[in-house]
């Protein structure tokens, strides 16, 4: 995918057009994740109540949330290149996880919001606060080392592949010039 496929769309084309951009530059599969998250917490708190019945359920629940966010954030940075230029993988990361970061603050705003104006008690405290804060960035540390390892990875054997491409034209060519 080149820059010039993920240039913005004119204005005289219309909607269907600055969809059809929209769908080049987000990775929808790297988006399904965090919708994984909030499709089973929203069936698990609301429809079985299970954060109540289950306490320890809200753990893993965030800590996968965590994962999720970083995961989609750096794809979603990784879909951004053509604009940004290569960026260090330590930098992108480190802003999904600032990114991550704010996005758990500002959900556990939200929280507190929808106790306060709605009396939907989603909030069980300044302890089940600061749990869900520690274990979304513990899961998004996680998500980080996760996602380094993988593009870190891929970027070897990528380079593997292009150096056993070289040697091999390189080798034919030798052995054709004698």
């Amino acid at each position: 995918m080149n820059a010039q496929s993920l240039a913005a769309p004119e204005r005289s084309r219309g909607r269907r057009a600055a969809y059809r951009h929209l769908r080049r530059i987000i990775p929808w599969r790297a988006l399904s994740l965090p919708a994984m998250v909030l499709v089973f917490w929203a069936v698990a708190a609301k429809g079985f109540d299970a954060y109540l019945r289950y306490p320890w359920l809200d753990v893993p629940t965030h800590f996968a949330g965590g994962i999720a966010g970083v995961y989609s954030v750096d794809a979603v940075l990784l879909r951004l290149r053509p604009w940004t230029g290569r960026v260090h993988a330590a930098v992108r990361l480190g802003l999904a996880f600032g990114l991550l970061a704010c996005a758990a603050i500002g959900w556990e705003f939200l929280e507190f919001l929808s106790d306060y104006f709605l009396q939907t008690h989603l909030n069980l405290g300044v302890a089940d606060t600061l749990s869900d804060l520690f274990f979304g960035l513990v899961g998004g540390g996680w998500g980080v080392l996760v996602r380094h390892y993988l593009t870190r990875r891929g970027y070897r054997s990528s380079m593997r592949r292009r150096r056993r491409r070289n040697t091999s034209i390189t080798h034919t060519a030798g052995q054709q010039s004698v």
